[in-house]
């Protein structure tokens, strides 16, 4: 279980940043230079940042990475359905990211899941 959730987390990490980086890919056509593309990687990181926030809210109510491994986030024995909490979830974990896979290996569960009561199954 730990390394489903590991891989399921590497694959959302990867996909999050192919699609954050697109519209950097797509402008460095134009060969656009100095202070507007800095403004575009400003940008790009937001945008990465903003959909690994979201990335259990994006496609129904588990990210892709949990979707492929089947991986469902249960509160109290039901699946989450408050995308409010998902989002929370992810952001308190998103905060201390270096620390994931340690807290993951460790106690199976991430920062998120601590604070917020729930489990990943």
């Amino acid at each position: 279980m730990k390394l489903k959730r590991l891989l399921a987390t590497l694959i959302d990490g990867i996909l999050v940043i192919w699609i954050g980086s697109l519209p950097k890919l797509i402008i460095q056509d134009f060969a656009i230079y100095g202070q507007i593309n800095i403004i575009i990687d400003c940008l790009c990181l937001i945008l990465i940042v903003f959909l690994f926030i979201k990335k259990d809210c994006i496609i129904g109510y588990e990210s892709i990475g949990k979707k492929i491994f089947r991986l469902k986030i249960y509160s109290n024995s039901k699946q989450v359905k408050d995308k409010k909490l998902l989002t929370n979830r992810v952001k308190k974990t998103f905060y201390k990211f270096p620390l994931y896979p340690i807290s993951i290996l460790c106690e199976g569960k991430s920062e998120g899941d601590i604070e917020y009561d729930t489990e990943v199954n």
